[in-house]
Protein backbone atom coordinates (compact mmCIF):
# COMPACT_ATOMS: atom_id res chain seq x y z
CA UNK A 1 0.00 0.00 0.00
CA UNK A 2 1.14 3.38 -0.75
CA UNK A 3 -0.69 4.96 2.45
CA UNK A 4 1.54 5.62 5.10
CA UNK A 5 1.03 3.67 8.23
CA UNK A 6 0.56 6.77 10.70
CA UNK A 7 -2.08 7.00 7.89
CA UNK A 8 -3.94 3.58 7.68
CA UNK A 9 -5.73 3.42 10.00
CA UNK A 10 -8.14 6.68 9.55
CA UNK A 11 -8.25 5.15 5.90
CA UNK A 12 -9.77 2.65 6.94
CA UNK A 13 -12.08 4.05 9.33
CA UNK A 14 -12.98 6.71 6.80
CA UNK A 15 -13.94 4.13 3.88
CA UNK A 16 -16.02 1.74 5.70
CA UNK A 17 -17.97 5.02 6.83
CA UNK A 18 -18.57 6.42 3.06
CA UNK A 19 -19.85 2.88 2.69
CA UNK A 20 -22.12 2.27 4.89
CA UNK A 21 -23.77 5.82 4.83
CA UNK A 22 -22.42 7.95 1.87
CA UNK A 23 -20.67 9.90 3.74
CA UNK A 24 -17.07 11.82 2.59
CA UNK A 25 -15.07 14.28 2.86
CA UNK A 26 -12.27 14.14 0.50
CA UNK A 27 -13.94 12.08 -2.81
CA UNK A 28 -13.83 14.28 -6.10
CA UNK A 29 -11.26 16.67 -4.43
CA UNK A 30 -7.50 17.41 -5.14
CA UNK A 31 -5.83 16.94 -1.68
CA UNK A 32 -1.91 16.56 -0.78
CA UNK A 33 -1.22 13.61 0.97
CA UNK A 34 2.39 12.03 1.78
CA UNK A 35 2.43 8.08 -0.09
CA UNK A 36 4.81 5.53 0.42
CA UNK A 37 7.32 4.66 -2.48
CA UNK A 38 8.57 0.90 -3.02
CA UNK A 39 11.71 1.32 -1.01
CA UNK A 40 10.09 2.98 1.99
CA UNK A 41 10.49 6.53 1.63
CA UNK A 42 7.86 8.87 1.35
CA UNK A 43 6.71 11.95 -1.06
CA UNK A 44 4.22 14.38 -1.14
CA UNK A 45 1.26 13.87 -4.00
CA UNK A 46 -1.33 15.50 -5.24
CA UNK A 47 -4.47 12.53 -4.73
CA UNK A 48 -8.13 12.96 -6.71
CA UNK A 49 -10.33 10.09 -5.89
CA UNK A 50 -13.49 9.58 -7.79
CA UNK A 51 -16.18 6.76 -7.09
CA UNK A 52 -18.02 4.86 -10.01
CA UNK A 53 -20.18 1.83 -10.01
CA UNK A 54 -20.00 -1.20 -12.61
CA UNK A 55 -22.75 -3.71 -12.85
CA UNK A 56 -23.63 -2.36 -9.06
CA UNK A 57 -20.32 -2.90 -7.41
CA UNK A 58 -18.66 0.09 -6.21
CA UNK A 59 -14.66 0.78 -7.58
CA UNK A 60 -12.39 3.48 -7.20
CA UNK A 61 -10.18 5.58 -9.36
CA UNK A 62 -7.28 7.74 -8.34
CA UNK A 63 -5.38 9.50 -9.58
CA UNK A 64 -1.50 10.26 -8.21
CA UNK A 65 0.58 13.19 -9.01
CA UNK A 66 4.19 13.61 -7.71
CA UNK A 67 4.63 17.44 -6.46
CA UNK A 68 7.41 17.01 -4.57
CA UNK A 69 9.08 19.52 -7.34
CA UNK A 70 7.07 21.90 -6.97
CA UNK A 71 6.49 22.51 -3.47
CA UNK A 72 10.09 22.49 -3.18
CA UNK A 73 9.95 25.14 -5.57
CA UNK A 74 7.69 27.13 -3.82
CA UNK A 75 9.73 26.51 -0.74
CA UNK A 76 12.61 27.86 -2.70
CA UNK A 77 10.26 31.25 -3.66
CA UNK A 78 9.20 31.84 -0.42
CA UNK A 79 12.74 31.88 1.22
CA UNK A 80 13.37 34.10 -1.71
CA UNK A 81 10.93 36.48 -1.08
CA UNK A 82 11.29 36.25 3.12
CA UNK A 83 14.95 37.05 2.30
CA UNK A 84 14.50 39.81 -0.63
CA UNK A 85 11.60 41.40 1.85
CA UNK A 86 14.47 41.28 4.54
CA UNK A 87 16.91 43.39 2.41
CA UNK A 88 14.10 45.64 1.37
CA UNK A 89 12.93 46.97 5.01
CA UNK A 90 16.12 47.12 6.29
CA UNK A 91 18.53 48.34 4.21
CA UNK A 92 19.95 51.64 4.73
CA UNK A 93 19.34 53.35 1.52
CA UNK A 94 16.04 54.49 0.15
CA UNK A 95 14.42 51.72 -1.68
CA UNK A 96 11.33 52.57 -4.39
CA UNK A 97 9.41 50.40 -6.14
CA UNK A 98 7.09 52.21 -9.35
CA UNK A 99 6.36 51.56 -12.75
CA UNK A 100 7.07 52.36 -15.91
CA UNK A 101 5.21 55.75 -15.98
CA UNK A 102 7.12 56.70 -12.12
CA UNK A 103 3.97 55.91 -9.98
CA UNK A 104 5.25 54.83 -6.97
CA UNK A 105 3.78 51.38 -5.52
CA UNK A 106 6.26 50.82 -2.31
CA UNK A 107 8.85 52.44 -0.47
CA UNK A 108 10.94 50.88 2.58
CA UNK A 109 11.61 52.73 5.99
CA UNK A 110 15.02 54.33 4.92
CA UNK A 111 13.14 56.66 2.00
CA UNK A 112 10.50 57.57 4.64
CA UNK A 113 13.18 58.94 6.57
CA UNK A 114 15.44 60.71 3.78
CA UNK A 115 12.71 62.65 2.31
CA UNK A 116 10.52 63.17 5.76
CA UNK A 117 7.39 61.81 4.19
CA UNK A 118 4.49 59.81 5.40
CA UNK A 119 4.46 55.88 3.48
CA UNK A 120 0.93 56.46 2.87
CA UNK A 121 2.30 60.39 0.96
CA UNK A 122 5.17 58.52 -0.79
CA UNK A 123 2.52 55.96 -2.12
CA UNK A 124 0.46 58.70 -3.84
CA UNK A 125 3.11 60.17 -5.56
CA UNK A 126 4.74 59.46 -8.67
CA UNK A 127 8.44 60.16 -9.14
CA UNK A 128 8.85 63.43 -11.04
CA UNK A 129 7.31 65.25 -7.88
CA UNK A 130 10.23 63.65 -5.43
CA UNK A 131 12.54 65.79 -7.84
CA UNK A 132 13.50 69.19 -8.87
CA UNK A 133 12.20 70.85 -12.52
CA UNK A 134 15.50 71.16 -13.23
CA UNK A 135 16.40 67.40 -12.41
CA UNK A 136 13.43 66.16 -14.32
CA UNK A 137 15.65 66.19 -18.22
CA UNK A 138 17.38 63.44 -15.63
CA UNK A 139 14.35 60.92 -14.69
CA UNK A 140 13.01 61.14 -18.42
CA UNK A 141 16.30 60.06 -19.54
CA UNK A 142 16.79 57.42 -16.61
CA UNK A 143 13.32 55.95 -17.39
CA UNK A 144 14.22 55.34 -21.09
CA UNK A 145 17.46 53.75 -20.54
CA UNK A 146 16.15 51.30 -17.79
CA UNK A 147 12.97 50.52 -20.57
CA UNK A 148 15.92 50.00 -22.96
CA UNK A 149 18.59 48.12 -20.74
CA UNK A 150 16.76 47.07 -18.18
CA UNK A 151 18.61 49.09 -15.38
CA UNK A 152 20.56 52.18 -15.18
CA UNK A 153 22.03 54.80 -13.09
CA UNK A 154 22.53 58.02 -12.16
CA UNK A 155 22.84 61.22 -10.01
CA UNK A 156 20.06 62.98 -9.19
CA UNK A 157 18.03 65.25 -6.35
CA UNK A 158 15.28 64.41 -4.30
CA UNK A 159 12.47 66.48 -2.99
CA UNK A 160 11.84 66.66 0.97
CA UNK A 161 8.62 67.47 2.49
CA UNK A 162 10.13 71.12 3.66
CA UNK A 163 11.56 71.78 -0.21
CA UNK A 164 15.56 70.88 0.74
CA UNK A 165 17.12 68.55 -1.50
CA UNK A 166 18.86 65.23 -0.93
CA UNK A 167 21.67 64.57 -3.36
CA UNK A 168 21.12 60.93 -4.51
CA UNK A 169 22.98 58.17 -6.88
CA UNK A 170 20.41 56.28 -7.87
CA UNK A 171 20.64 52.11 -9.10
CA UNK A 172 17.16 51.08 -10.95
CA UNK A 173 16.56 47.63 -12.60
CA UNK A 174 13.56 46.71 -14.31
CA UNK A 175 11.56 43.36 -13.04
CA UNK A 176 8.40 41.44 -14.15
CA UNK A 177 5.81 42.65 -11.35
CA UNK A 178 2.62 40.77 -11.21
CA UNK A 179 0.66 43.19 -12.96
CA UNK A 180 3.63 44.19 -15.74
CA UNK A 181 7.16 45.88 -15.85
CA UNK A 182 8.05 47.02 -12.54
CA UNK A 183 11.37 49.60 -11.89
CA UNK A 184 13.35 48.84 -8.53
CA UNK A 185 15.11 51.70 -7.14
CA UNK A 186 17.88 51.84 -4.54
CA UNK A 187 18.43 56.17 -3.85
CA UNK A 188 21.86 56.41 -1.46
CA UNK A 189 22.11 60.13 0.10
CA UNK A 190 25.27 61.30 -0.58
CA UNK A 191 25.01 64.78 0.87
CA UNK A 192 27.98 64.10 3.04
CA UNK A 193 30.17 63.56 0.21
CA UNK A 194 28.91 66.33 -1.45
CA UNK A 195 30.11 68.27 1.59
CA UNK A 196 33.59 66.67 1.91
CA UNK A 197 34.10 67.38 -1.76
CA UNK A 198 32.99 71.00 -1.37
CA UNK A 199 35.19 71.13 1.58
CA UNK A 200 38.36 69.78 -0.31
CA UNK A 201 37.53 71.57 -3.38
CA UNK A 202 37.65 75.51 -1.02
CA UNK A 203 40.85 74.13 0.46
CA UNK A 204 42.26 73.56 -2.31
CA UNK A 205 41.32 77.52 -3.49
CA UNK A 206 42.55 78.41 -0.59
CA UNK A 207 46.09 76.29 -0.76
CA UNK A 208 46.24 77.95 -4.23
CA UNK A 209 45.58 81.24 -3.36
CA UNK A 210 48.05 81.25 -0.64
CA UNK A 211 50.88 79.86 -2.61
CA UNK A 212 50.13 82.33 -5.55
CA UNK A 213 50.64 85.35 -2.44
CA UNK A 214 53.57 83.93 -1.53
CA UNK A 215 54.84 83.63 -4.76
CA UNK A 216 53.92 87.55 -5.65
CA UNK A 217 55.73 87.94 -1.97
CA UNK A 218 59.12 86.49 -3.37
CA UNK A 219 58.98 88.24 -6.35
CA UNK A 220 58.72 91.49 -4.50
Amino acid sequence: TIIPPAMRDAHHTGLAHYLKTGEHQVLGKRIEVPAVCADGSELTVELAITPFEVNGDRFFTAYLRDITQRLAEQEALTASETKYQGLFHNSADAVFIHDKDGKIQDVNESAVAMLDRSRDELLSMSLPELHPKEDHPIARKALREVARNGKCRMNIGFLKADGMVVPAEVRARMFDGPDGPMIHGIARDVSEAHIRAEELRVAKEQAEAASEAKSRFLAT
